[in-house]
C-alpha cells in the first residue's frame, strides 16, 4: 500500500505534506552506483527482499518484495532430497526454508574494490557440509540498458523486448565441492518474484544491444499506481523486472508465488505461499511453462535451472546471472485536493472531534484514512510518529460526496494533531 500525506490538522490549521515510504527494516547491504536509478539490498546468501527506485519523486518505491533467491541440488555428499535454498528465512511473505547453509564470510569488499564502471564490488561466502559458495556482486553500466525479453519462448517469431534501466546487477556464484567425494547432477536455481508484477514469461531470443549474450530471460511485468512525493501527482508505473543468463537453462518455469484470491490462505505477509514455482524449485522439477498471467492479477514468479554437471572433490564451477529493472511512468491525475467543510472542537455531548471534508479533484484514490501524531507534535516524522486512528470514515456525510471523521476525544487530554491520508492500493 502506498500512502500520500497531504493535510495536517491542528484544530483548524492546515500544513501540506507528502510522503512515500518503504520498509526500512529490510535486511541486507545496499548494492548501488551513484548514477544508477535503482539499488538493491542484498544478504550474504545472495538473497534480496527489496530493490528500490531512486528516481526523484519515487525514492524507495519497491520493485521486489521477496524474492531474489538461489537454491542448489546435487547427488552425492549428504544426498539432499530437495533443492536447498541458500537463505534460511524469506521475508514478505515471511517463511522458513529448508536451508542448511551458514554464512562463513559476511558481505565485504572484494579485490579490486571498484569495477571499471565505478561501482563497488562485494562478495560473501556460504557453506554447508558439501559445497562452499562464493557469491560476488556488482553493478554494471550498460550505457543504455539491456533488452528485457517480453515474448514467451514458445510463441515463435521475432518477439519483442523493452529496455531496462542503464545499470544492471551482476551476481556470480562460484560453487566448490568440499564433500570429499564426487558430486553429480549439480544444478543451480535462480528464483525471482516482483512486488506488483502480474505477467511472467520466459524468453530466449537475442535482441542485440549491450550484454546480448545474456539473452535467456525470465521477465515479469506489472502496473502500479503511486504518488509523486514532490508534486503529489498520481503516477502509473509500468515495471519490468528480469533475470538474465548467458548459459542456456536446463529447465525453466513461470507461475504463481501464492494466490491472492479470497479462498486462498496466502496474504503475502506471513507463511510460505501455498502454490508457486518455489515448490518446483524444491522438487527440482521445473515444468517448462513459459507464460503465466494469473486471473487474480498478480503474485507471479519465475525460475531458471542451470546444469553444472559433475564436480570432482575440491573442484569449482562458476555461473553468473543478471538482474535488471525498467520503468515507464506516466501521469494519471493531478494531486489530490480536499475542501475542509467543517472542523469542530470538542462536542460536550458526544466527546468527539468532527472533521468534514470533500475531495474536489476526483482523483483515482482508493479511500482515506486518519492518522494521529504519537508525540502530539506537527513536526513529527511521517509515518514513524503517526499512528492510524482506527475509526470508520463516514461516506456521503453530512451530504452526498462528502466524508466525515468523528474522532472520540478525552475532554482532559491535550490537543491532538491529525492527518487525513489518501490511499492508493496496488
Amino acid at each position: 500500500m502506498y500512502r500520500h500525506l497531504f493535510n495536517l490538522f491542528l484544530t483548524t490549521a492546515l500544513l501540506p505534506l507528502i510522503s512515500l515510504r518503504a520498509d526500512p527494516s529490510a535486511p541486507g547491504v545496499s548494492i548501488d552506483h551513484p548514477e544508477s536509478k535503482w539499488r538493491i539490498l542484498m544478504t550474504a546468501e545472495g538473497y534480496s527482499d527489496v530493490a528500490f527506485d531512486k528516481r526523484g519523486g519515487f525514492v524507495d518505491r519497491e520493485y521486489l518484495s521477496g524474492e531474489w533467491a538461489a537454491a542448489i541440488h546435487y547427488e552425492g555428499g549428504s544426498n539432499p532430497e530437495e533443492a536447498i535454498w541458500f537463505r534460511k528465512v524469506f521475508a514478505f511473505p515471511c517463511w522458513e526454508t529448508n536451508s542448511n547453509f551458514e554464512v562463513t564470510q559476511p558481505m565485504t569488499v572484494d579485490t579490486p574494490n571498484v569495477n571499471v564502471h565505478g561501482a563497488e564490488r562485494l562478495f560473501s561466502i556460504i557453506a554447508n557440509e558439501d559445497v562452499e559458495i562464493t557469491i560476488r556482486y556488482e553493478m554494471i553500466d550498460t550505457g543504455t540498458g539491456i533488452a528485457q525479453g517480453t515474448t514467451a519462448h514458445g510463441v515463435g517469431g521475432d518477439g519483442s523486448s523493452v529496455l531496462s534501466n542503464r545499470f544492471v546487477l551482476q551476481q556470480t556464484y562460484e560453487i566448490r565441492n568440499i564433500s570429499g567425494g564426487v558430486l553429480s547432477n549439480v544444478h543451480l536455481y535462480q528464483f525471482l518474484h516482483g512486488l506488483n508484477t502480474g505477467i511472467a514469461l520466459q524468453d530466449n531470443r537475442d535482441y542485440g544491444g549491450p550484454l546480448s549474450e545474456y539473452h535467456f530471460d525470465s521477465t515479469q511485468q506489472g502496473t502500479v499506481r503511486g504518488f509523486h512525493s514532490e508534486t503529489g501527482e498520481i503516477i502509473s508505473h509500468q515495471d519490468t523486472v528480469a533475470m538474465h543468463a548467458k548459459m542456456a537453462p536446463a529447465e525453466f518455469e513461470v507461475g504463481y508465488y501464492g494466490r491472492e484470491a479470497q479462498d486462498s490462505p496466502d496474504n503475502h505477509i506471513e507463511g510460505k505461499p501455498s502454490v508457486g514455482v518455489h515448490f518446483s524449485v524444491e522438487a527440482h522439477t521445473l515444468d517448462g511453462t513459459d507464460f503465466f498471467s494469473p486471473p487474480e492479477g498478480r503474485w507471479v514468479s519465475g525460475a531458471m535451472c542451470f546444469d553444472l554437471a559433475t564436480l570432482a572433490p575440491n573442484a569449482s564451477v562458476s555461473v553468473d546471472v543478471l538482474l535488471s529493472v525498467g520503468t515507464q511512468s506516466e501521469l494519471l491525475a493531478p494531486p489530490v485536493e480536499i475542501d475542509i467543510l467543517a472542523s469542530s472542537g470538542m462536542n460536550a455531548e458526544t466527546s468527539e472531534f468532527i472533521i468534514d471534508f470533500e475531495e474536489r479533484t476526483d482523483a483515482p484514490v482508493d479511500g482515506f484514512i486518519l492518522r494521529r501524531s504519537i508525540n502530539n507534535h506537527p513536526g513529527d516524522v511521517f509515518p514513524d510518529d503517526w499512528e492510524q486512528v482506527l475509526i470508520p470514515r463516514l461516506i456521503n456525510f453530512p451530504h452526498e460526496g462528502a466524508s466525515r471523521f468523528a474522532i472520540p476525544q478525552d475532554p482532559n487530554a491535550i490537543r491532538q494533531f491529525y492527518i487525513i491520508e489518501a490511499v492508493i492500493n496496488p
